[in-house]
């Protein structure tokens, strides 16, 4: 048995990367986490690393490079909803609304609750005149928004609950041991 440190799994700096790229991306510092993004995909390729590289770069107005990052990310998970929809994004900002019409339907087969999807699409097809479909995509994104914002309020809600319960239960404590 020995007794030396195990080395990390292959893919740990290429994860280690991947998450500081994400808190560069949270914080807005789009270069910094497109560099920490490549590194790690130097590193592992990934499709949720390609596409969080394609979100910074699009951020960056680097729309065709996003494009192919966005492209490989569904290339290696055709399963990734919001990868397909980034795609879509891309396409339509270059102007290929036949090709982001497709990816947006393809994330929303994937993930029919995915709002930003449903969202992109409605405005596509507003822009094509589709007022029908548009309005039915537009108005199940807010549906779905609703929802989410419900959800997360309920949660925050639960967790300030228990936070705020925790400290009557530390007071009360205090309290006792002081008697």
């Amino acid at each position: 048995m020995s007794l030396e440190p195990t080395q990390p799994a292959p893919d740990a700096g290429a994860k280690d990367l991947h998450q500081e790229g994400e808190a560069l991306l949270a914080a807005g510092r789009l270069e910094e986490a497109v560099s920490r993004f490549e590194g790690a995909l130097d590193l592992q390729e990934r499709s949720d690393t390609h596409n969080r590289l394609g979100v910074a770069l699009a951020r960056l107005r680097r729309t065709r490079d996003a494009l192919d990052h966005f492209r490989r990310s569904v290339e290696l998970d055709p399963t990734n909803a919001s990868a397909w929809t980034n795609l879509g994004n891309a396409q339509q900002e270059l102007d290929d609304l036949d090709a982001a019409r497709a990816s947006y339907e393809r994330a929303l087969r994937l993930d029919p609750d995915h709002p930003l999807a449903h969202h992109n699409l409605g405005a596509l097809l507003r822009k094509q005149g589709a007022w029908g479909e548009a309005l039915r995509h537009l108005k199940q994104a807010n549906r779905l928004e609703r929802r989410q914002l419900v959800a997360r309020s309920r949660r925050d809600s639960s967790r300030t609950l228990l936070f705020f319960l925790a400290v009557v239960v530390l007071v009360l404590l205090l309290l006792l041991r002081g008697n």
